[in-house]
């Protein structure tokens, strides 16, 4: 920011919304959402997509987020930590973000990437265990005659676990697979609902960084499908796993329906930020019983 400018930031401040004093304001404005061209204009906000603003926010000095994990420059496991956790608290979260702090695709693309791999470990779990299970019992196997020790020795709870992941193997790899793909179908259905409301113009980069922090309650969904797998083990489980499923995925979008509306009311700025995440997540739903439509045959069979 040059001296011009912030002595524009000053006026403006003073001035209250009459707008800055353009003569003095050497740089570019542009709105943040759709990057359209502001200079001459003394309401505060947007006429292209109707994005509204305080003059302070695009005039000063563009600042990075303190923990954000797409602006990370080190520490990562720290940054991605505290961007999952202090997401739980949307009303928060989308307050100390705008518009106008630098997008990261590439950064938003690999928090993706790493919170679908976090969300799909039961999947992960349920190939990899069986496999490993039988690699580990063939390399104990007696040689030479020598007994050595098997792990796990049969009917232990190893061989009970590997039984009941194969049970639910197919219900396990179809609910992973689609809760991996969940922010992405979130990001389409809000992509539509842009055209809808006439603010195409918005860059998606914001549609896309909505969508993708809204939806990474699929990590806390990956854990509850964890607990879920191993309740037939406890001496006392009322629900089965299939209903603790079917709890966890409904849960998942109640979290990112409430997350969508913060994001659009404190973030974008939108009219009507419940109704745009409600209709959005009512998308994903009908795309989501597409891909598990056998999902929800097997389980209507299996209640009859």
């Amino acid at each position: 920011m040059d001296s011009s400018t912030g002595q524009a930031v000053e006026q403006t401040a003073g001035a209250g919304a009459s707008g800055p004093d353009w003569g003095k304001v050497g740089e570019e404005i542009c709105c943040p959402l759709c990057d359209y061209n502001l200079r001459g204009i003394s309401e505060a906000r947007c006429p292209e997509c109707g994005y509204r603003f305080e003059w302070s926010e695009l005039l000063g000095s563009r600042r990075n987020h303190p923990y954000l994990f797409e602006q990370a420059r080190r520490r990562y496991v720290k940054s991605f930590v505290k961007t999952l956790v202090r997401n739980g608290e949307p009303g928060m979260f989308w307050k100390t973000l705008r518009p106008n702090m630098p997008t990261n695709r590439a950064g938003l693309i690999l928090y993706w990437l790493i919170c679908a791999g976090l969300g799909s470990l039961p999947a992960i779990v349920t190939i990899l265990f069986p496999i490993g299970r039988r690699w580990w019992a063939t390399v104990m196997s007696p040689r030479n005659g020598t007994q050595l020790p098997m792990w796990p020795p049969p009917r232990t709870w190893g061989l009970d676990f590997e039984q009941l992941l194969d049970r639910h193997a197919d219900v396990t790899l179809m609910i992973c697979g689609g809760m991996a793909l969940f922010p992405l179908l979130t990001a389409g259905s809000l992509m539509l609902f842009r055209q809808s409301m006439h603010r195409a113009k918005v860059l998606p980069e914001h549609v896309m960084r909505v969508a993708i922090y809204s939806a990474d309650a699929i990590v806390w969904n990956g854990v509850w499908i964890m607990l879920a797998m191993l309740a037939p083990m406890l001496p006392f489980h009322p629900l089965t796993p299939i209903m603790l499923y079917e709890i966890g995925v409904l849960l998942t979008i109640i979290f990112t329906t409430r997350r969508i509306a913060a994001g659009y009311a404190d973030y974008m700025r939108f009219p009507d930020p419940v109704a745009t995440a409600l209709l959005s997540q009512f998308v994903v739903l009908l795309s989501l019983a597409v891909l598990w439509i056998p999902l929800f045959r097997e389980m209507f069979l299996n209640r009859m």
